[in-house]
């Protein structure tokens, strides 16, 4: 991962055109049924009803979990939206809801006891154009988890902020598109609050494939198809509340760099480097070793991950011999100040690494990027 030509692994996910292959769950969470404790950072907790009656309007006023209620070919379903958790997410969602966008759209793929999935395609399986608006910005660290019944965005692996009109619908509880092998989760932003006879039905649907969609190589295409009638939004969105909460919420965000850097500092009683080229490195322990050079091997032991702090490459177990040459900028800048026996944080712009490339399905474009580096030895 700190080579520049790193041997990409295989990808935990596809949530486009080709079938989910996903990993154990890690923790029990949400559900929505009338059964289930909420935990912790669950979606809106709304009473969950098997029947599938009218939906009442529970308020008119403006407020931050909004209702939407979906009717269908095969019946209706509400959902409950959580603006505090995903502002932008929810206002966008109700945009299109508003607009008529999912009106006649269908629910496209089926995939059995994991998900559902809907809102960007025709019967006829052509990708709906007009009335699309830009992307959006991926708020996936909400405290939300990818709980049974919880409704999510889909978006393109390696492309955080590319969500715009699909969305999905957990039939299991899928935690593990809470945190993928890009640096991101799927955002989730609601859940099914009512009409789960209704989405039995679309779960038990007939499946066969389709050749418009993923080239015909999977049976998830419901048949006949399975048609979004009409969105309607019960209880309205409290606007101005969510564009302060975005807001505020973007100001946490450009922070959360700063505060980091602060909690390494104390950790290591002195400040932070930061270089002309934008590396910023921090020494938790000064080594008094020899010094690479700029075609040296090096024994190191490193651990590489995101500001928020989850990992995505780690070589901790045995030390591993790096070419100076073949290492990313920020990494073979980073090594060259160091001594033999020195310990160094560094953080890199995603110019010092993978810059606006990534690493398709490992490493997100435009990553600031974290590593800790021991230097054990200079051959």
């Amino acid at each position: 991962m700190i080579l520049k030509n790193a041997n990409l692994r295989a990808l935990r996910y596809v949530l486009l055109c080709v079938p989910l292959a996903i990993s154990a769950c890690r923790t029990t969470g949400p559900r929505a049924t009338d059964t289930t404790t909420t935990t912790t950072g669950a979606a809106p907790t709304a009473q969950v009803t098997s029947d599938n009656q009218d939906t009442p309007i529970v308020s008119m006023a403006p407020c931050m979990e909004p209702v939407v209620r979906v009717d269908t070919t095969l019946g209706s379903f509400t959902l409950t939206l959580d603006a505090k958790a995903a502002p932008l997410t929810v206002e966008n969602f109700i945009d299109y809801a508003k607009s008529g966008f999912y009106n006649g759209l269908v629910f496209h793929r089926v995939v059995s006891g994991m998900m559902i999935q809907g809102g960007a395609y025709t019967p006829s399986l052509e990708r709906r154009t007009y009335g699309l608006r830009d992307s959006i910005f991926n708020e996936w660290d909400n405290g939300l988890r990818n709980g049974r019944y919880t409704i999510g965005m889909v978006r393109r692996p390696g492309i955080l902020d590319s969500a715009q009109n699909e969305f999905y619908i957990n039939l299991i509880d899928h935690f593990a598109l809470d945190m993928t092998d890009d640096g991101a989760g799927f955002c989730v932003f609601g859940m099914v609050t009512d009409g789960l006879d209704t989405i039995a039905r679309i779960k038990n649907a007939p499946l066969a494939s389709h050749p418009k969609y993923a080239e015909g190589r999977s049976a998830v295409v419901p048949t006949p198809p399975i048609i979004i009638k009409k969105m309607a939004v019960m209880v309205p969105l409290d606007r101005d509340a969510a564009k302060a909460e975005a807001a505020k919420q973007k100001d946490i965000r450009e922070n959360r760099l700063t505060k980091f850097i602060e909690k390494l500092e104390k950790e290591a009683g002195r400040k932070a480097v930061k270089s002309d080229t934008g590396l910023i490195y921090i020494d938790m322990v000064i080594g008094d070793g020899g010094v690479p050079a700029e075609d040296s091997n090096v024994d190191v032991y490193y651990r590489g991950y995101y500001i928020n702090e989850v990992e995505f490459e780690t070589q901790m177990d045995k030390p591993a011999l790096l070419q100076m040459p073949a290492l990313t900028p920020g990494m073979r800048e980073g090594l060259l100040t160091m001594r033999e026996g020195g310990m160094r944080v560094l953080i890199m712009p995603p110019k010092l690494g993978y810059g606006s490339g990534g690493i398709p399905g490992i490493i997100a474009p435009d990553s600031t990027l974290v590593f800790d580096v021991k230097l054990i030895e200079i051959r």
